[in-house]
């Protein structure tokens, strides 16, 4: 697929997906056009905005015939959804695809750098980018950096956390081919735990960059927030006690089912003995647990799995 003067580079498919996103929609699109690495296309699921959202994005495609973009319609089903049903409508003659919020500003050199980080790898395996973030107010004020991941990505580790913000993913047409086979329904909580999950679980390639590729909008829109305080850790471990880790674990056991044939021996091993832990017997649950490595990233987050995995919550 060629859409810029430059065919020599690697074509990349923006997924973006958007809703009721005029306050920043325009911040975002004009990050895209800042990109060192031109060679890029949209792709556009909107999820039912009532707002400019609309007129903002076909302003930008009358504006910039040189890049592909097409606008769908979502399937209104929440924001996992909205990324899911967009993994079925990208042309998948790209080389790269790189899923993107509608409220952020990426830096830029981050599609360069994270397509010459994912050429490390052979195309045929599976293969995830995503980074740190440096998260701003609603006011573009900084707030910081996202924490710091210091263990690798894993099976072990994706099982129970997530470490790889969708906003900052970009992946191979391996990868794709691997997550369209999940299907656009796949009921799953968050469409970017799903690509880790699935990376991992066929033992693909997931870099994770400590700098940042973007600056990260905290605002009450977000659907899912970004954790940098004490508050946010200990709501996060009220999430792991009163259920909710214990209802993601069991929509992404059920997904992985879809991809099982591509899931090697020793990777399924781990995914029985997990489904194996969840059994009602809290000396049988402690016993196995200690067993496994499933670790997450930090201490605390460690207690916290420790917990939910006591009290028969995971």
């Amino acid at each position: 697929m060629k859409t810029s003067n430059n065919t020599t580079t690697p074509h990349v498919a923006i997924l973006l997906g958007t809703f009721n996103g005029e306050s920043y929609l325009g911040a975002q699109l004009e990050s895209f056009l800042k990109q060192t690495h031109g060679n890029w296309s949209l792709w556009v699921s909107d999820d039912g905005s009532t707002d400019f959202t609309l007129k903002i994005l076909n302003d930008f495609q009358n504006d910039h015939p040189e890049h592909i973009i097409k606008i769908n319609k979502g399937p209104m089903e929440g924001f996992s959804r909205n990324y899911l049903s967009l993994l079925g409508s990208v042309d998948p003659e790209a080389d790269f695809f790189a899923f993107s919020d509608q409220d952020d500003i990426w830096l830029p050199e981050k599609l360069a750098h994270a397509i010459k980080t994912l050429q490390r790898s052979d195309p045929k395996t599976p293969t995830l980018f995503a980074s740190r973030t440096l998260i701003i107010d609603s006011n573009g004020r900084s707030l910081g950096l996202s924490k710091k991941k210091n263990r690798i990505p894993s099976l072990p580790n994706a099982l129970i956390q997530n470490i790889a913000s969708g906003n900052t993913m970009v992946f191979n047409r391996s990868a794709l081919d691997l997550l369209k086979a999940g299907g656009p329904e796949l009921d799953v909580y968050a469409h970017d735990w799903w690509a880790y999950l699935a990376i991992t679980a066929v033992q693909g390639d997931v870099y994770f960059d400590n700098s940042p590729s973007l600056l990260y909008r905290q605002h009450q829109g977000n659907q899912i927030g970004a954790s940098i305080k004490l508050r946010s850790y200990l709501n996060r471990v009220l999430l792991d006690l009163n259920g909710n880790l214990r209802n993601t674990i069991s929509q992404n056991l059920r997904a992985l089912k879809h991809i099982e044939s591509q899931i090697p021996q020793r990777q399924s091993d781990l995914i029985h003995q997990i489904e194996k832990l969840r059994q009602k017997n809290p000396f049988f649950r402690i016993y196995s647990f200690m067993k496994l490595p499933l670790k997450r990233q930090t201490f605390l987050e460690n207690i916290s799995l420790f917990l939910a995995v006591l009290l028969g919550r995971i």
